[in-house]
């Protein structure tokens, strides 16, 4: 029978909608089975957040050891300038400046008792002086001493403004401060401070209010007489760091602790004994940014265990220009080094 063209025709479109269907339903199963590939089950998303969370502490904490890194750079720069400003003074005074005013009595060549202030690093804040300008006054408090914790603003610019070095090129509240300092103090809900680096006691201050009767300041020591300025400690930071080994103390009040001079353990000292603060985290080691008499600033370690004893009497050997090295996880006097060496 010859071919009818129309009935083929007719049924291959009657099968079209059969096959087109079976399409469909195909598209449909691999559409099902992408999605459900494509998703993830509980236990994936678990262990990608735990990814996610793991890296953002790490990155956390990289960010937050260079922010502290950038601190701690700031405030040897501070220091350096604060040395820098010591060096122009020495040049124009041929003395270094005492680390604290020195209030005394003197005579001019009348023989009047004249009332004099040798101004220290930091300054003591001037209030009335009933006796000022008054013949035959034995004792002055015309000045006070401020804590850098002042609660009074006025009282600790003043006492910074009035050093002795604002005037020699350290001319910036910002200078006299530590950034990991202010920021330490800030997140405690505290005020100040209006410094952070303590000056050596062995330039000189006045701890007797003023009461010397005659003379002028007990401790001018000559820029060209200093000995050992290579050894001996300029400045170092003030002790805030509860971790290091001694409590901080934050008192508003005037205090040994507080003020801008470091009273270490010298000979026949019976007061506060401090120490130079290791107040920056770096890695893990507590790094302490220290100046020397001779203008050159260094990085120190915290050696051993930070005790108190360890850290009074190593500031005792910077102050006193001792030679000093350090081995064996703590600091020592290279003479008795030397010593345990041919002992052993």
């Amino acid at each position: 029978m010859p071919t009818n063209r129309f009935h083929i025709a007719r049924g291959a479109l009657s099968a079209c909608p059969q096959m087109l269907c079976a399409d469909r339903m195909t598209m449909r199963r691999r559409e099902d089975t992408l999605l459900h590939r494509a998703g993830f089950t509980l236990l994936e998303l678990l262990i990608v957040i735990g990814i996610i969370g793991v890296l953002a502490a790490v990155l956390i904490s990289q960010f937050g050891g260079a922010t502290e890194s950038a601190r701690a750079a700031e405030c040897l720069t501070h220091m350096r300038n604060l040395a820098n400003s010591v060096q122009s003074y020495c040049m124009a005074n041929n003395y270094y400046p005492t680390a604290g005013d020195e209030e005394y009595m003197d005579q001019d060549g009348k023989g009047n008792i004249v009332y004099k202030v040798h101004k220290g690093y930091i300054a003591r804040y001037a209030q009335p002086d009933p006796y000022s300008g008054k013949k035959g006054a034995s004792s002055h408090q015309s000045l006070k001493t401020v804590s850098t914790y002042c609660e009074t603003p006025e009282q600790s610019r003043f006492c910074v403004t009035n050093g002795a070095l604002w005037t020699f090129g350290a001319r910036k509240m910002d200078e006299y401060v530590c950034p990991s300092h202010k920021r330490f103090i800030s997140s405690q809900g505290l005020s100040g401070p209006a410094w952070s680096y303590v000056m050596n006691s062995y330039f000189g201050y006045d701890s007797t209010d003023g009461s010397e009767t005659t003379g002028g300041p007990d401790n001018d020591i000559k820029y060209s007489s200093c000995k050992r300025p290579d050894k001996r400690l300029l400045f170092a930071e003030l002790q805030w760091e509860s971790s290091t080994g001694i409590e901080p103390t934050f008192d508003t009040s005037p205090g040994t602790r507080t003020d801008g001079v470091l009273q270490y353990d010298c000979d026949g000292w019976s007061g506060t004994k401090e120490a130079i603060g290791f107040n920056h985290k770096i890695g893990r080691n507590y790094v302490a940014h220290v100046c020397f008499a001779d203008g050159h600033t260094e990085k120190l370690a915290m050696p051993g265990s930070g005790s108190s004893a360890q850290l009074i009497e190593l500031t005792k050997w910077l102050c006193d220009s001792d030679d000093i090295e350090y081995a064996g996880g703590q600091w020592k006097r290279i003479h008795e080094a030397a010593k345990e060496d041919n002992d052993n």
